[in-house]
């Protein structure tokens, strides 16, 4: 499917690939991982994620993941990316930096193939232009993506690694086998989150080019790599404590979400729609060009009657790239649950398709008449450049939350209790108190006595001035550390 475009800023990428293309990685990895570690420990996940990963890298129990030193049921994920976080943490220290640096990793592999994709398939100016809108897509490098210590970047990696294997299957030996173990990773990074690409498969394979030259083996191989993996994983968790993980996965994961709203979260059935134009903003108005690209439907006169006529531009003739990114959009619309970080997988489907039109209108002489060659690099350029000077310039001035800073600043008390006045809040300040500064959590309700009771002079209470200024609260004996941005801590006098 690799155009032959004739205009000279398509012949300018073709000439000087290798120069554009080390620009290109360089620029990513300036995005993915410069100052990764300076931003707040967000709620809920990336916090709950540390403690997890901190605990684990602590009590070198590799198979179950706790929180505050119990099995943890809320998160009923498999531990792989967890034990990912937790070697890192191992090799950092126990810093946000650390936390989040295999989802930065595994952020700048999944461009790496998606560039090898896009050129593959479509050529080298397409996958030029499918890195830079994959490295510069806000829902791609922040929300739960790769510059968070979230577990879709190790979804997003496996997944595209899948897709990967599928465009090969037939073609190498070793591509369902591959596809095998990337569905095997997927599972055992966000468990339940793989079934789209088990649809994309399900859906490719039997109508592939080249499904001729697959043979059973290699099915049978696929089909093993899979299941040995979860199987070790599931043996050793099982062991630990029977069924009662293996109940909370599937409750949570799949029964619960896809027939509840959890959290109040969003029902409307097109929400999807919003959340790709929004998240996948500036590249999004690209993916909606490319419904209309060389698709062209007409009526014509079959035996006196008129009939509907619909031609296909080549990028739909061989559709994986479409499955890839239509799949998943559709099954996760018809599940209750919906949460903006669930399109993540698809978005470097839609960065190689992107990268495919602009590819080809490059070589277009009359596209569209608004959209020219010239124009078309423009908006990109413009667009580029704006994020990749307004995410350092915001990283830059916006170090930790004001209060996380101020808790650094307390004394490391390791052995100390760490009283939160709100238990549905500061899961971050939970993550920095007891993962970077050696504190016990613990929680409070309406009012101090416990804290006031407890009997190591170097516990802490940290809450809201609104908890402060609780008459219940009980303020009598209370040293007040520090105030800031409507947050206090307070020592015992």
């Amino acid at each position: 499917m690799n155009g032959t475009p004739s205009h000279p800023a398509s012949a300018f990428f073709e000439r000087r690939y290798p120069w554009c293309i080390a620009f290109l990685f360089a620029l990513a990895a300036f995005l993915f991982f410069f100052r990764l570690g300076v931003l707040p420990v967000q709620d809920w996940d990336e916090a709950r994620n540390g403690i997890n990963a901190s605990e684990m890298a602590q009590s070198g129990n590799w198979t179950v993941t706790t929180w505050l030193k119990e099995p943890d049921y809320w998160n009923s994920k498999p531990p792989l990316a967890i034990q990912a976080q937790a070697l890192s943490i191992l090799a950092f220290g126990d810093t946000p930096f650390a936390m989040r640096f295999p989802s930065a990793l595994a952020g700048f592999l999944t461009l790496l193939l998606t560039v090898r994709i896009a050129r593959e398939r479509y050529g080298r100016a397409a996958s030029l232009f499918a890195g830079l809108f994959l490295c510069t897509a806000y829902g791609f490098m922040n929300l739960h993506a790769a510059r968070s210590g979230n577990f879709d970047g190790f979804l997003t990696l496996f997944f595209t690694l899948g897709v990967f294997a599928l465009e090969r299957a037939g073609r190498n030996a070793w591509a369902l086998p591959l596809f095998g173990i990337s569905a095997a990773l997927a599972f055992l990074s966000k468990s339940f989150a793989v079934l789209p690409l088990f649809s994309i498969a399900l859906l490719y394979l039997p109508f592939s080019p080249e499904r001729k030259n697959t043979r059973i083996w290699q099915y049978l191989a696929a089909a093993l790599l899979f299941l040995l993996p979860v199987a070790v994983w599931a043996f050793f968790r099982f062991r630990a404590d029977g069924t009662a993980f293996f109940r909370a996965m599937l409750d949570n994961d799949l029964l619960h979400r896809t027939t509840v709203s959890v959290d109040g979260l969003p029902t409307f059935s097109l929400w999807y729609v919003f959340v790709i134009l929004g998240d996948f903003f500036p590249w999004s108005p690209l993916v909606v060009l490319l419904i209309f690209f060389r698709n062209r439907l007409s009526v014509t006169a079959k035996g006196g009657k008129p009939a509907l006529s619909l031609e296909l531009s080549e990028f739909f003739h061989n559709p994986l790239v479409f499955l890839w990114a239509a799949l998943p959009f559709a099954l996760y619309s018809l599940v209750t649950t919906k949460v903006d970080w669930y399109m993540i997988p698809v978005y470097p489907a839609l960065a190689a398709s992107a990268g495919w039109l602009c590819a080809e209108l490059l070589g277009e002489k009359r596209a569209f008449r608004i959209v020219t060659p010239v124009r078309l690099l423009v908006y990109c350029g413009f667009f580029a450049l704006l994020y990749a000077v307004a995410l350092p310039a915001v990283v830059i001035g916006q170090d930790r939350d004001t209060y996380q800073r101020a808790m650094l600043s307390l004394p490391h008390a390791k052995g100390a209790t760490m009283w939160f006045a709100d238990r549905s809040r500061n899961q971050g300040e939970v993550y920095v108190a007891e993962a970077m500064m050696g504190y016990r959590p613990a929680w409070i309700s309406n009012s101090f006595a416990p804290f006031l009771a407890s009997t190591n002079r170097a516990d802490v209470l940290f809450g809201t001035e609104r908890a402060l200024k609780n008459p219940g609260g009980g303020t009598n004996g209370l040293r007040i550390l520090f105030r800031v941005d409507g947050f206090f801590a307070a020592a015992k006098r």
